[in-house]
């Protein structure tokens, strides 16, 4: 399903990118970046070892008063030592970074520590997977760029993206020739609308406007026209991938309740007759839990009848999704399909509430309306506060962005945002 992406749709405003990639006229993925300098998934610090943890686990400074929490460390750490943590998940709320210091470079491609000694081709381990020839050429260019006391061990390679592979070690590499000082960021990942690129570079692109164009531009995709339709298309994309009642073609529909520990998946069908409900459910299953994030325990209630062909579909989808899970052969013993998927960020609803959220919601929909004249975002206490904390710096971006000032009003009303021009009149609720 990935190389049949078709058409990429993207909106970026201040503090946060948000593309919805379609197959044949359908929403199959939604991806949300936030744009900050935080820590996010994938990035790779030179950290320094802090106190112990929970349940084994071991704190790290990362630099610039980030901390990070290792629940699992895979080496022996001392309190003051330095290595290579890499993060597994961002901030959340009042939580720090959870990072891990088992270090992995191109998606696994690439495993990485520090604190080895002896020669060069010692400390390089390809994997005999790989054709003899890219092994060759990977242990030169290696050879060239691996600092002193750095070990690698590459695990896969894609023969068609050798040369991307190799540019990113060597730059990774650099980066590590002047390891020593402070802890700090060694490597910044891809975020997830460059990785939709990559999966997605053939399809036809559309931004809602010059600045997403111009920002997504160095991801090597082709963009049209911009067209400001494309926002709301946007917009009602999340809206409708945050219902509970999904209704499937010809009738039934399906049930999705997201709960902490699991999401449950209930078919209903209605009036229709239960002949091929399944199959149908099943293919809308899987666009359901890529579009929705899904991340965790999903189970499944099918109807009680011949689930077989809807395991096999299942299957089918499983194995190109960006987000690995493995489809069961059976049902339970109390009839239910359930699967693990692999959680690889937030889930689309948890990416889309809190005041964070709304903060970000607001930025962005002022950006919209200023050619209406919107200069004002009238908020509960919590989100201005936000927006000048945290969000501060994406605060001033929005105001360069509309070319003028905007004004921060304190309401006492919870949960309410308005957008408005300088009379007063509103422009947008959130």
């Amino acid at each position: 399903m990935a190389d049949m992406i078709d058409r990429v749709i993207l909106e970026v405003s201040p503090g946060q990118a948000r593309a919805v990639a379609f197959v044949r006229g359908e929403p199959w993925e939604i991806a949300i970046e936030r744009l900050s300098d935080e820590p996010s998934e994938g990035d790779i610090f030179r950290a320094r070892a802090g106190a112990p943890g929970p349940d084994g686990g071991r704190f790290f400074d990362l630099g610039n008063g980030r901390v990070g929490l290792a629940r699992r460390a895979k080496s022996d750490w001392t309190e003051g030592s330095y290595g290579l943590v890499q993060v597994l998940r961002g901030d959340a709320g009042d939580k720090g970074a959870r990072v891990t210091d088992r270090v992995w470079l191109n998606q696994g491609g690439l495993s990485v520590s520090l604190g080895a000694d002896g020669k060069k081709s010692d400390r390089i381990e390809i994997s005999r997977g790989l054709p003899k020839a890219i092994r060759s050429e990977l242990r030169d260019r290696l050879e060239l760029t691996l600092p002193k006391s750095v070990s690698v061990r590459v695990m896969q390679a894609s023969p068609g993206e050798i040369e991307a592979d190799v540019r990113a070690m060597a730059k990774f590499l650099l980066n590590l020739e002047n390891i020593g000082g402070s802890p700090r960021q060694v490597h910044q990942a891809p975020g997830e609308i460059e990785q939709l690129a990559t999966r997605a570079r053939s399809a036809t692109w559309v931004a809602a406007d010059l600045a997403s164009n111009v920002w997504a531009g160095s991801f090597g995709v082709s963009f049209g026209k911009p067209d400001q339709s494309v926002a709301l298309e946007i917009d009602r994309t999340i809206s409708t991938g945050l219902d509970s009642q999904v209704y499937l073609p010809g009738g039934g529909n399906l049930w999705i309740e997201p709960t902490r520990a699991l999401t449950a998946i209930d078919i209903d069908s209605g009036s229709r007759e239960q002949e091929n409900i399944n199959e149908d459910a099943a293919r809308e299953i899987a666009r359901q839990i890529r579009l929705r994030r899904l991340g965790g325990i999903i189970s499944i209630d099918f109807i009680r009848s011949n689930i077989k062909p809807a395991l096999e579909i299942l299957e089918e989808f499983s194995k190109v999704d960006p987000w690995a899970w493995r489809a069961p052969k059976e049902a339970d013993a109390v009839g239910l399909v359930s699967f693990q998927r692999e959680r690889r960020g937030q889930s689309l609803a948890n990416l889309t509430s809190g005041t964070t959220a709304i903060a970000l919601d607001s930025l962005r929909f002022i950006c919209r309306c200023a050619r209406d004249g919107a200069t004002v975002i009238e908020a509960p206490g919590a989100v201005i506060d936000i927006l000048l904390g945290v969000l501060h710096s994406e605060y001033l971006g929005a105001q360069q962005r509309i070319g003028g000032p905007i004004e921060l009003v304190r309401t006492k009303k919870f949960g309410v945002v308005f957008i408005k021009d300088r009379n007063g009149k509103v422009l947008q609720q959130i």
